[in-house]
């Protein structure tokens, strides 16, 4: 089971809510298989962790509704260039088309994938950041498959 991640409100910790949760990071290392957080700083300690060990398996951080604060802390702890948070940042709003670009230490891409949506299906823009290390998965909009997929990779490990 994935760790919930615990906060601190009026002096008294409190889970995370898996139904509240924005950022999911799945990696073998970690207690029960991952973190479920509705704030970043257990995210960002977690892998931190995991990028001090060169030897360790790939991650992933799958991401729901960044905000700018947050997609700068992880930008300087991955060195994301600027473009890519400018990208993430304005998906669905001003990059609404696919695209991929290579940088030196990752490659980026706005894939377009069917969200069914009350009984639809729609297109939603899903960015994917692909590093030496793992893979980082950031939209806005809920996206039930990729949440079910996050924790079922959590749950089962990495195949």
């Amino acid at each position: 089971m994935i760790a919930h991640a615990r906060r601190r409100v009026n002096g008294h910790h409190t889970e995370a809510s898996p139904t509240l949760a924005r950022f999911v990071l799945v990696h073998p290392s970690i207690p029960g298989g991952g973190v479920v957080a509705s704030y970043l700083a257990p995210v960002v300690d977690a892998l931190t962790a995991v990028l001090a060990t060169p030897e360790s398996p790939h991650f992933w951080l799958d991401v729901e509704r960044i905000r700018p604060d947050e997609m700068d802390a992880l930008a300087d702890l991955l060195g994301l260039h600027e473009v890519t948070i400018f990208d993430c940042l304005n998906e669905d709003f001003l990059v609404s088309d696919e695209k991929f670009e290579r940088f030196p230490d990752y490659f980026f891409l706005i894939a377009d994938l069917l969200n069914p949506v009350e009984g639809r299906w729609r297109t939603e823009n899903v960015n994917v950041v692909v590093l030496k290390r793992g893979a980082i998965t950031l939209r806005n909009n809920p996206f039930p498959e990729l949440a079910a997929l996050a924790a079922a990779v959590a749950r089962h490990g990495p195949q």
